[in-house]
């Protein structure tokens, strides 16, 4: 039964923490109710085996499920981050195989990142530093440029900005990436719009305004 298993994972458990069997018991904690004791243990795993990334992920959506702060996943989100960068690193003593992962794999897995900030958190301010560094690492790939638009323009970037990353995103997927055209033509009929608008309230003024004022 249930109390069986734990108490044999408890009896068994090694000193050093095995990875594999920490995510099981995590799995089996967040079944029964156990968010809190699956969150710790999520967090023995990363620190064991911190570039094990699925962990990080997790532990993520366990503290966006507790309802837990912002301060609270956007400081892990920091970590990773961290350890992402260290993977840029030629040589980093980090890596058995003594070199640095690929920057499609290292742009995937900022885009990951990305997406689960901006979707399941609603937070694009974490998310942005991810999309901007996906798209620098693989500047071919068109959802992490339909992304980066995404969490710049609610992050009130520049529009030209915006506008630049929906076109790269068209143009790196033959355009046939049909949010990153169905976002970019709002913009732009938005923007005829705003001009249309100030183009009549600028004859509106010069038609009311007194003879010799403007």
């Amino acid at each position: 039964d249930t109390d069986t298993k734990q108490k044999l994972y408890e009896t068994h458990r090694p000193a050093k923490l095995d990875v594999p069997l920490a995510e099981l018991e995590v799995q089996r904690l967040q079944n029964s109710g156990q968010a809190t004791k699956a969150f710790s243990l999520l967090l023995e795993a990363i620190h064991a085996l911190p570039l094990k990334f699925s962990n990080a992920y997790s532990a993520v959506l366990l503290l966006k499920d507790q309802g837990q702060q912002q301060f609270a996943w956007r400081a892990l989100l920091h970590s990773v981050s961290k350890y992402l960068a260290s993977m840029e690193e030629p040589y980093s003593s980090r890596f058995l195989t003594g070199s640095s992962a690929s920057n499609e794999t290292l742009a995937d897995l900022h885009l990951a990142f990305g997406d689960l900030a901006t979707f399941k958190l609603g937070d694009t301010k974490a998310a942005y530093p991810f999309l901007k560094r996906a798209v620098q690492l693989n500047p071919n790939s068109a959802p992490a440029w339909y992304l980066f638009a995404w969490a710049s323009r609610h992050e009130k970037k520049p529009k030209d900005l915006v506008v630049k990353a929906l076109r790269k995103a068209l143009k790196v997927s033959n355009g046939h990436y049909v949010d990153a055209k169905t976002a970019l033509d709002a913009i732009l009929e938005q923007a005829d719009n705003n001009d249309e608008i100030r183009k009549g309230q600028q004859e509106r003024v010069a038609h009311e305004a007194p003879h010799g004022e403007l």
